[in-house]
């Protein structure tokens, strides 16, 4: 009651100019609130703006680094193999061991092996396709196919083409690349032991969806590269996992039953036989289910024919009684069969009496119809494919078959073919062994090429279309520096790129076609090639930057006289011929310090360095980026040029370059053979050097 009393009384004493004021007062506190919170809402908008900042310049990084990876295209690779048949590949994907390795929830590894034309590619394919993409879209899947050309038979390539697999389906995991790209560079494209690194501790961590990793082929990935490769799987499945819902990687492998190999996964698939998924053990079951594409493409053919249902029955059961059945055959024997259709005579008894009864007597059929006068011509587009050491456009073929027939052609665009006429003659002319996709030409199946090859080993008089290794590296060397001769380029090597013409290939593969090639002793061919190594000295010489941009992408182009590039190329005649006829000092460097005995040593090139040793090249010349030649030929791993150089007096401990010495070289490496030779020699040196302690001393009387 005091209190309210006391309250009233206070409010009768205050004016109602007093009362109006604090009105005016509590606005303006109001108003201050107002502003405060103003303040605050914009700083916190430039906070989360600089955030932004930060995280778009992170991802516009990550991005630079995901593109690294993309040097193949790997989707494209996979693509060219054909789809599963409904029925197929059933002696893979319902095995035991098929199913345990696609159902194991922790880290896996599932070598298949199968015999050449049974249909590895396809169920490489068919898993990646329709058992992986389709059924389980949280799996990452990544994958590479290897082929017996320079674009898909390397490690380095492959492992890049599933980091960028990888990466798309998971960026989150990018951080786990930036470091050694921020390190490296582009350079780390070529770092097959890094690239490796990462993908391991990618799919391990914990941020990681369950990956699975399919190589298809590995038989054509090069020797040295697929032992690394079986290693690194062995070493992955010797490593103990407990098993993990959230996270695994699993491996699979297909390849033909070779025995390096098998030799190479033994020490695994002895002690786990369920690793191994034998294909070439299960050819009964491979012949049920050709069997069933057996009928239906007899179907088809009677269906399309049409075929009565006497030769229907016929030819379907001279299909089945054949003993060695492949895909590959079967799919030869029904385009044989469909040919012999449309241009014979008879060709229901025909169809059934002469069909093929292996792949070889397939790939003679074929070649067999080749039109008359036109046999020179098909047997100059085999030799070029089967020796390009990638798959040729139309356009770059067209060019390559024009300088075949007219090597003399002045400039080289006068004896270029047509390369839409000769888009739709390939097929004509060449049938079932060769196909185009993606304005790509391919042989139809690795067999082809080994088809072709044997019949030259053979030695056999009758087929006109063998390739003799030999025969094809000097076509393809004289190709390939006759173009870059007659050419009249204008300077720009972008249009000539981009236009299809044969610059790019001829430019980076003429050096490894003129080290394979038998002509050492044609003066022609040694005349043409004098005349493209004095080239490389013009200001403009429109091949040399598209040359080293491929072998050398992450160092400036040097300033090189004829000497230099040809150790750089491993051109030993020409560097004898040089050395012989010109006056060029052997211990002159190019325009990036680096030497004729360094290039050669860093390459490998044996015989060069042999050459160069012999003709008084310097071993202890200091460079910028290698620091010496040993150091060069240690960090490579070339042990026979190494021992080579130490016999000459090459210092194990000199310093210099980026490596540090000899022996840092090979421990970067880790190559224990190398490190062992130079420990031993510096042993040596050591012992002779040092004087005998008195003790060991006889003092005569």
């Amino acid at each position: 009651m005091v209190a309210a009393a006391y309250a009233k009384d206070l409010l009768q004493r205050i004016s109602l100019n007093r009362i109006d004021a604090e009105e005016k007062i509590s606005v303006i506190l109001s108003v201050l609130k107002s502003t405060n919170q103003n303040a605050e809402r914009a700083y916190d908008q430039r906070e989360r703006h600089q955030d932004e900042q930060k995280t778009r310049a992170l991802t516009e990084q990550q991005q630079r680094c995901h593109q690294v990876f993309k040097r193949s295209n790997y989707e494209e690779q996979k693509n060219v193999n054909p789809c599963r048949a409904e029925g197929t590949c059933q002696w893979a994907l319902q095995s035991s061991e098929y199913i345990r390795w696609l159902t194991s929830s922790h880290n896996d590894l599932l070598w298949v092996s199968a015999d050449p034309g049974c249909g590895k590619s396809v169920l490489a394919r068919s898993i990646i396709d329709d058992q992986l993409l389709a059924s389980s879209p949280a799996v990452t899947i990544c994958y590479f196919f290897f082929k017996d050309n320079e674009e898909q038979n390397q490690l380095d390539e492959a492992l890049c083409s599933i980091l960028h697999q990888l990466f798309d389906q998971q960026p989150h995991l990018l951080p786990y690349a930036m470091t050694s790209w921020e390190r490296n560079g582009e350079a780390l494209r070529n770092e097959a032991d890094e690239l490796w690194r990462i993908f391991i501790a990618a799919t391990s961590s914990s941020a990681s969806s369950q990956t699975i990793c399919i190589f298809d082929a590995l038989d054509e990935c090069r020797d040295a590269d697929q032992d690394r490769l079986i290693q690194k799987l062995q070493l992955f499945h010797r490593r103990k996992f407990a098993p993990i819902n959230e996270t695994s990687l699993k491996f699979l492998i297909t390849s033909r039953p070779y025995d390096r190999i098998q030799n190479g996964f033994r020490p695994t698939t002895d002690s786990f036989p369920h690793l191994h998924l034998k294909g070439e053990e299960e050819n009964d079951q491979i012949h049920r289910e050709i069997d069933l594409v057996v009928k239906m493409r007899v179907k088809e053919l009677a269906d399309t024919g049409p075929l009565s249902e006497d030769i229907r029955q016929r030819l379907e059961e001279r299909l089945l009684g054949m003993e060695h059945r492949t895909y590959l055959w079967l799919y030869l024997a029904i385009d044989d069969i469909r040919s012999t259709f449309e241009n014979s005579l008879c060709p229901a008894e025909e169809s059934v009496q002469l069909i093929p009864s292996s792949v070889g007597q397939a790939y003679e059929k074929i070649l067999s119809r080749v039109p008359p006068g036109q046999e020179s011509i098909v047997k100059k587009v085999l030799q070029i494919i089967v020796g390009a050491r990638r798959p040729l456009t139309i356009a770059e073929m067209a060019t390559a078959l024009g300088l075949a027939r007219s090597p003399q052609s002045r400039p080289a665009a006068l004896a270029v073919v047509d390369p839409l006429r000769l888009e739709t003659k390939l097929r004509r002319l060449c049938g079932l062994f060769v196909f185009v996709k993606n304005s790509k030409i391919y042989l139809i199946h690795q067999t082809a090429r080994e088809f072709l090859i044997e019949k030259a080993n053979s030695n056999d008089l009758n087929f006109s279309y063998a390739c003799g290794l030999n025969d094809i590296e000097n076509q393809m060397a004289v190709l390939c520096v006759q173009y870059l001769l007659t050419e009249d380029f204008d300077g720009s090597t972008g249009a000539s790129r981009a236009s299809g013409s044969l610059l790019e290939y001829a430019a980076i593969h003429w050096p490894d076609h003129v080290r394979h090639m038998s002509l050492s002793s044609d003066q022609e061919m040694n005349d043409r090639l004098r005349r493209l190594y004095d080239r490389c000295k013009e200001p403009f010489s429109p091949w040399l930057p598209l040359f080293w941009e491929a072998v050398m992408p992450y160092q400036r182009a040097p300033q090189m006289n004829a000497l230099q590039l040809a150790a750089f190329n491993g051109h030993t005649q020409q560097v004898s011929l040089l050395l012989a006829t010109h006056r060029l000092d052997i211990d002159t460097p190019d325009t990036t310090k680096t030497y004729p005995l360094t290039w050669a040593s860093l390459h490998g090139y044996n015989e060069t360095v042999k050459i160069l040793l012999k003709q008084g090249a310097d071993v202890s010349v200091q460079d910028i980026t290698y620091g010496n030649v040993l150091q060069a030929a240690c960090y490579q791993g070339h042990d026979k040029i190494a021992q080579m150089l130490l016999e000459r007096g090459a210092d194990v401990n000199a310093q210099g370059g980026r490596l540090g010495n000899a022996l840092q070289a090979a421990r970067q490496r880790e190559n224990h053979h190398i490190l062992n030779l130079l420990q031993r020699h510096q042993f040596a040196d050591q012992s002779t050097s040092q004087p005998l302690p008195l003790k060991s001393l006889k003092v005569s009387p």
